[in-house]
């Protein structure tokens, strides 16, 4: 099954033989081996523009997945759906697919599983002219894949020429000609270095307009005539495309005849013409050789090849088209003299003109109109599921740790028994303060500053009654963020901070903890720091196992669901921002120094 993960990339032919072998087996094969063979006949099908093919085999591969054991394999199998839905221009689709993906491949993925559903948001938000989200999108697709380096495979190589190809089609939309070309030229020795076999003669191709768009025709031929090269049966229909530049490079070097012959071989290419595109391209080829015979000034020849365009393109129905022939034809005939015949084809060009604006508009609208329809549906979602696990964060925080209660309930009554009565009272107070702000705020989404702090704050000072003020812990006040109506999500940070309490410095009963706030991003983030100088998570967890062999399987809900609701949080409040938590393991860093540092970053909420 290894070969046949090779061939995809590098040999069709090979993959079709090797896959033709495996159905005979299918049944007896082991299941990761049975998805594998339907996620290759997928690709396969995929490249050859057979798209319902495609999205079966990937029905059959995820119907074999047990997904909560496999999720990495599931979330790339539905990028992989986003990829075909792409290509049949259902967005709103090809975004669920990519949503359920990253979902699932959470914030612990691979970097290359990252890559590939970055890579398929970046050509979605391309497709819907969102420029700013594809860049942002397509760059981090580009920098993880960069960092695989020698532990890249053919499936990180194909998914590099993907992503330099959308950034060519990206810098081409900007106007920025130069990085276009850039981009695309990365393409090539990746292809010829390892033998990739999709999309190659499109990658030369739009390699060549790029260069055309920079008037760099030496350049731009050499493209063309690559892409002529590579041309296979699955790409055949590109063949046409490059032959139509190869002639207008002709024809822009004063070679009228071997322009001639170029666009007689991309007309021939459709035999007989079966579709609407087959019938807009074959117009175009003789729009291109009217133009060619109206240089020579060869009238007669250049409206019979006009003629010819506008009656195909009326079996294809374009409007652009349609005007740029009758626009040329009034050509023609203004300078054959023939004015009646050229105002009538002026005023029908100057009325399919209008028309194509018009439906352009309509289509930019609708286009407009899904995406916000498309945005509305994901943000409901979003804060559907963020709903849920705000319940049950709310259920789980109402249940405070109860091994924290008990101890800080026993060390007031040691204070009582001590006779400390006022520091008893006191540290009661701060536990009831604690246990009415903890009720309180689970019905909340957000919070102040200095609420959140305020909290922090009672957590730990009711923590240190309860290693005997062996502990310290100090707070900054974070500027910036006075104003009022800035507010953090709230039951965010405290499971960090607990964390720190109950593997940095219990197995000590002493240490110190100190959280650092600070604004970064244009004040759209607040990076929380949470640094203690205990034992380390990973010696805690050790001795933790130690004493109790059954603590090894156990994972804590509780952060499982701060995570999640963490992501959906930048999801819905700052999307270009990734979320989640970073550990740092001070002992690794400083031989000396020991504890842990956790960064959170938490979006700001703009009431």
């Amino acid at each position: 099954m290894s070969n046949l993960s090779i061939y995809i990339y590098t040999n069709f032919e090979a993959a079709d033989a090797a896959l033709a072998q495996y159905a005979q087996q299918l049944e007896t094969l082991p299941l990761a081996e049975r998805v594998a063979y339907h996620r290759a006949a997928a690709f396969l099908h995929n490249q050859r523009q057979q798209y319902e093919q495609a999205l079966l085999q990937l029905d059959q591969a995820s119907a074999l997945l047990d997904t909560g054991n496999q999720p990495y394999v599931a979330a790339e199998l539905l990028a992989f759906r986003a990829a075909v839905l792409l290509n049949q221009r259902q967005w709103g689709a090809a975004q669920t697919a990519i949503d359920q993906a990253q979902k699932l491949a959470g914030n612990t993925a691979p970097a290359a599983l990252k890559a590939h559903i970055a890579c398929r948001q970046g050509f979605l938000n391309l497709h819907l002219n969102r420029r700013r989200q594809a860049m942002d999108a397509l760059l981090e697709a580009e920098k993880l894949l960069f960092e695989l380096e020698d532990k890249a495979g053919l499936q990180e190589y194909y998914f590099q020429t993907l992503v330099y190809s959308a950034l060519g089609e990206l810098y081409a939309k900007l106007g920025e000609q130069d990085k276009s070309l850039e981009a695309y030229h990365k393409i090539l020795p990746i292809v010829e270095a390892h033998g990739l076999r999709p999309r190659v003669a499109w990658h030369f191709l739009n390699a060549g307009r790029a260069a055309i768009a920079r008037q760099d025709t030496e350049q731009a031929r050499q493209y063309f005539e690559a892409a002529q090269r590579y041309v296979t049966d699955e790409d055949a229909h590109v063949l046409t495309h490059i032959l139509g530049n190869l002639g207008i490079l002709d024809l822009m070097e004063g070679r009228f005849d071997a322009a001639m012959a170029r666009f007689e071989q991309a007309a021939a290419q459709y035999g007989k013409p079966q579709t609407a595109a087959d019938y807009i391209n074959l117009s175009k080829i003789d729009t291109w050789r009217a133009g060619a015979y109206f240089n020579e000034g060869r009238l007669e020849e250049a409206e019979a090849r006009l003629l010819d365009a506008w009656e195909n393109d009326q079996r294809g129905d374009d409007r652009y088209n349609s005007f740029q022939v009758s626009d040329t034809l009034a050509l023609v005939y203004a300078e054959m003299q023939r004015y009646e015949d050229a105002w009538n084809w002026q005023r029908r060009a100057q009325s399919l003109q209008r028309a194509h604006y018009e439906a352009l508009y309509d289509r930019e609208r609708q286009e407009i109109e899904a995406l916000h329809e498309l945005e509305r549906s994901r943000q409901e979602a979003q804060m559907a599921r963020l709903r849920v696990s705000g319940l049950q964060l709310r259920a789980l925080r109402a249940q405070m740790n109860p091994h924290f209660m008990f101890n800080a309930l026993n060390a007031i009554q040691g204070l009582i028994r001590s006779n400390e009565n006022r520091a008893a009272t006191g540290y009661l107070a701060k536990f009831a303060q604690l246990m009415r702000q903890t009720l309180e705020y689970t019905d909340k989404e957000e919070i102040a500053m200095d609420e959140e702090i305020e909290f922090l704050e009672q957590y730990l000072d009711i923590n240190r009654l309860r290693f005997q003020d062996e502990f310290s812990y100090e707070i900054n006040q974070p500027r910036g963020l006075e104003d009022e109506d800035w507010r953090i999500p709230t039951m965010i940070l405290q499971p960090f901070v607990e964390n720190a309490v109950e593997h940095g410095i219990r197995p000590r009963h002493k240490g110190h903890i100190r959280i650092h706030f600070e604004l970064i991003a244009d004040d759209t983030l607040l990076r929380c720091t949470i640094e203690d100088d205990g034992i380390g998570i990973n010696a805690s967890r050790a001795q933790k196992q130690q004493e109790d062999p059954a603590s090894a399987t156990h994972r804590s809900k509780g952060m499982e669901i701060t995570r999640e609701r963490l992501q959906l949080l930048h999801q819905i409040y700052n999307p270009t921002h990734r979320s989640g938590a970073e550990y740092l393991w001070l002992e690794d860093r400083e031989p000396q120094a020991s504890g842990t540092r956790v960064t959170v970053l938490l979006p700001i909420i703009l009431l």
